[in-house]
């Protein structure tokens, strides 16, 4: 049953990190986005919501409306921002909402998405309030991983989305050093008392890590599965069976592809969301290499 929303807001972002799978790759239409969060809201019983982009604070008056429409239906609010738009003025109205912000920062220096001067004020003052970020672990900071995960700790945050990069390959060597990194982020996370959060890896017990949400497109379209977000797209939802069973149709189309490969094995179906590496490189790029080192590397990661 459905009971999360995603709602990617718009695809533009005032920053171009290389690993970004939304930019620019959608028209933007308000009125039909906001006609399709009104029909998922109307149809299902959600209980929580995360806005996600490009930026979401790039429109803040349209997103405080979408804000306001979501909290008159009880919904809990996640909203993932690089927080270069954040002001305290924002700042305080996105607390009054009660709406739980994330900071997607990458590390302090010669990253990707870093924190501006203002940024870093507002974090060190409000750490009680701004204290969830979540950094991706891309080819570009690898090396400084775990310099940048303390750094951020540094700068007062406790709860920690470490996401490593997917949908890229990577090579042996480079998967060997993120083991290395992230084992010592986890060690140093445990004498101190800070949260990591590593689902994006996905567990045994939720090897379809997605499946129980629904996002809503920046052109107000409707995606059943995360991992068909730039492959397949459905006007509206009409009813909880449809979804079952397309959902059902998908993942079983993907995993007869993957049982024809010799190096599958069947231990890697618990890794991560197969489905979403599985349309990312055979349906739109017709290959496997990316796909193997994904799994070699979230399989892996598995075990720590």
């Amino acid at each position: 049953m459905i009971r999360s929303l995603i709602i990617q807001i718009n695809s533009k972002c005032n920053i171009n990190c290389s690993y970004c799978y939304s930019k620019n790759k959608f028209n933007y239409n308000k009125n039909r986005l906001d006609y399709s969060i009104c029909k998922i809201l109307k149809k299902f019983d959600i209980k929580d919501a995360t806005i996600t982009g490009g930026e979401p604070l790039l429109d803040y008056k349209f997103l405080v409306k979408i804000i306001k429409k979501l909290k008159r239906r009880g919904v809990r609010i996640t909203l993932i921002t690089n927080g270069l738009l954040l002001d305290r003025k924002k700042m305080i109205k996105l607390k009054e909402f009660g709406v739980l912000l994330r900071i997607s920062i990458d590390g302090l220096e010669k990253n990707e998405k870093k924190p501006s001067k203002p940024l870093i004020g507002l974090v060190k003052n409000n750490h009680k309030y701004l204290k969830y970020a979540a950094k991706v672990i891309s080819k570009k900071n690898l090396i400084n991983s775990y310099k940048d995960f303390i750094g951020l700790v540094h700068l007062g945050f406790r709860d920690i989305d470490v996401i490593p990069q997917m949908y890229t390959y990577w090579s042996k060597k480079e998967i060997k050093i993120m083991v290395i990194n992230i084992k010592k982020i986890i060690k140093y996370c445990n004498k101190n008392k800070i949260k990591i959060n590593l689902d994006s890896i996905g567990s045994s017990n939720r090897r379809y890590y997605n499946c129980e949400k629904i996002r809503v497109l920046p052109d107000g379209n409707i995606s059943l599965c995360n991992a068909l977000n730039c492959t397949k797209k459905t006007k509206f939802v009409t009813d909880i069976e449809r979804i079952n069973e397309f959902k059902k149709n998908v993942i079983d189309y993907a995993l007869k592809n993957y049982y024809k490969k010799k190096w599958f094995k069947e231990e890697y179906l618990n890794s991560f969301c197969l489905v979403d590496t599985f349309y990312d490189d055979m349906i739109n790029k017709k290959r496997f290499r990316v796909i193997r080192s994904n799994i070699d590397l979230f399989s892996k990661l598995r075990k720590l």
